[in-house]
């Protein structure tokens, strides 16, 4: 999980890198050793309330995003670990005014369904390529 590269957006401000961070507790502790930027006046910033944000992801296997990377515009992820180095995962974005929690809590199921269902395709795939 890299968050320094060129282009990059705050992981802790999306609902992927959160999902990310949750399943890879050195790189979130990294994140966590620095300030955490914020994008919107909604981005967490406050670490005591990112490591209930990410313990909540770990409970539930999907985070969610309101409003920290662009107003009005809200997200949930899920991941899952393919090796001790790759990990894949979906996340979708929808504006916030034409979902409900409802909405959100059905959008987090089906991206853990489909993490789950892309790590099973793909894994084996990538266990077997060569190098």
């Amino acid at each position: 999980v890299e968050e320094n590269l060129p282009n990059s957006v705050p992981l802790h401000a999306t609902a992927i890198g959160k999902a990310a961070l949750a399943l890879r507790p050195e790189a979130f502790a990294a994140v966590l050793a620095r300030p955490l930027r914020n994008v919107t006046a909604k981005t967490i910033t406050d670490p005591k309330v990112l490591r209930a944000d990410v313990e909540q992801v770990r409970g539930q296997g999907w985070a969610q995003m309101r409003e920290e990377m662009h107003l009005d515009v809200g997200g949930v992820a899920a991941v899952a670990d393919l090796t001790a180095d790759v990990m894949i995962g979906l996340g979708i974005t929808y504006p916030l005014h034409r979902a409900s929690d409802e909405q959100t809590e059905a959008y987090g199921r089906l991206v853990r369904s489909f993490a789950d269902r892309a790590a099973q395709l793909v894994g084996p795939r990538l266990l077997r390529a060569p190098g």
